[in-house]
């Protein structure tokens, strides 16, 4: 495959920079995202602590503004992070990031986003980005980032629709599963946080209805009587299965000294009731026999993509693991980050163990996994507060994490929980194995075609036989 040598300068034919201006913002209007927003795991940007600018602010006070497709790319932080600008745009673009637009007559727009996000261009980036603190990238050094792409403009078409597609399917499972996960915690609110099930029987029974749970009631109410007038518009309808559900959960509320009102016969107990707690430990980094592959490694910046944690940048050998003595958690065992950034959750997908900024805990029972996945997530406040103790590090240790105080509903609700969204989260899993896969196909097989040190026919083959 030919080769010609260019420089990121030479293929770009516009850029827009609003670099070095602070943009003043307003409580509502078009969303002004930053370099935070920009993830290198997802194709198009998130909304992460957002700030917002007015009309009169997005007419007059930019230099520009993206298009659909440009290329969003990073300055500052971490210098050459991008992703793409989707259609329709909902936002603008603050300081320490670009919006590139490829010149289609030497590059296409595809080819140009799959070689940026290549480790031949990220390389070549570190090698130039200046700052020891906050490492940033000048975009006066455009000119110095040089690299050789295919010459074929069919070949750059090929390598950059094939990343784009690749990327896409990440992408839509990365969705998928955040609507299933949402399904999930919505559902273990209404039962759980806002006790729906037990309001609705409180209702037809008659019941008191504490004051602190009074508006929550009303909104029941108003659903019961708008599905009682939908059931009349359509005739019989049959509601074993609600009926059924209600069942298993009280018509009635009890006070509690740890947690208020609760269900009546519901119980408050700590999480060491639920099950065995384990505070994980770093290996002793002297003894380079100790890593590995064999065994996944968990520490915090491996809890930020998914419910499910399929994937970890350490790994410990089996020799590593055995010198953890009992340290080891089980595939579907609940892991809460409980030093510095406080209240990540994970399920494990494996037999894993973690470092010791993180405590697990391994469920006696499987009908409480996803309550108390979700639990964790909901006491993040909570786990917060108990980690800072007056002090600027946050820092829960076992024992107080132990000792956290949880409403305990009755095995039966658990279980009609469990049945409920283990299906979601099974394919949750599926999906982010699926998204591992594909990930490692196009970050190992597009840097090879980009190079020329893979035809493309050959990435065909390789692509059939992975598929």
């Amino acid at each position: 495959m030919e080769l010609e040598e260019y420089t990121l300068k030479d293929l770009l034919s516009r850029i827009v920079d609003n670099r070095g201006r602070t943009c003043p913002t307003a409580e509502t209007g078009t969303a002004l995202i930053a370099t935070n927003c920009v993830k290198d795991n997802q194709l198009y940007p998130v909304f992460e602590n957002v700030r917002w600018v007015d009309s009169e602010t997005m007419k007059t006070w930019f230099r520009g503004h993206p298009e659909p497709g440009d290329i969003l790319f990073v300055l500052k932080g971490s210098p050459g992070r991008c992703c793409l600008v989707p259609d329709p745009i909902n936002f603008c673009i603050a300081q320490d990031m670009l919006a590139l637009r490829a010149d289609e007559s030497k590059v296409s727009q595809k080819f140009l986003f799959a070689l940026l996000r290549s480790n031949i261009v990220r390389n070549a980036i570190d090698n130039l980005h200046v700052g020891t603190m906050i490492p940033h990238f000048k975009k006066g050094d455009f000119d110095k980032l040089k690299f050789q792409i295919p010459k074929s403009r069919k070949i750059q078409e090929w390598i950059g629709d094939q990343y784009f597609t690749l990327s896409d399917k990440i992408e839509l499972n990365r969705r998928m599963n955040a609507t299933l996960e949402g399904m999930a915690q919505a559902l273990f609110k209404s039962w759980f946080v806002d006790f729906d099930p037990v309001i609705d029987n409180a209702l037809a029974a008659g019941n008191p209805i504490p004051d602190e749970l009074a508006p929550r009631a009303e909104v029941r109410r108003q659903a019961l009587s708008d599905q009682k007038a939908a059931a009349t518009q359509q005739g019989s309808v049959n509601d074993s299965t609600l009926s059924d559900r209600k069942s298993h959960f009280p018509a009635a509320f009890q006070l509690t000294e740890e947690l208020g009102w609760i269900p009546e016969g519901w119980e408050v107990k700590q999480v060491k009731d639920f099950g065995h707690v384990v505070c994980g430990k770093t290996p002793s980094k002297s003894n380079p026999d100790y890593y590995g592959k064999d065994v996944p490694f968990i520490k915090i910046p491996d809890m930020h993509h998914s419910a499910w944690i399929t994937e970890t940048t350490d790994g410990l050998s089996f020799a590593g693991a055995d010198s953890q003595n009992k340290k080891q958690i089980p595939s579907k065992s609940i892991s809460v980050s409980c030093i510095a950034t406080v209240g990540k959750v994970i399920i494990t997908s494996e037999s894993s163990h973690t470092n010791q900024q993180i405590n697990s805990v391994i469920p006696r029972a499987e009908q409480s996994r996803y309550y108390l996945y979700f639990t964790f997530l909901e006491k993040n406040k909570e786990l917060h507060d108990l980690a800072s103790g007056g002090s600027a590090t946050l820092n829960l240790n076992t024992g107080s994490f132990s000792k956290i105080e949880l409403i305990s509903p009755p095995t039966s609700a658990l279980k009609l929980y469990h049945e409920a969204t283990d299906p979601l989260f099974e394919k949750m899993l599926a999906s982010d194995h699926e998204s591992q896969s594909l990930t490692t196909l196009r970050d190992t097989l597009l840097p090879k075609l980009i190079s020329g040190e893979l035809q493309t026919d050959d990435s065909e083959t390789l692509n059939e036989e992975i598929a």
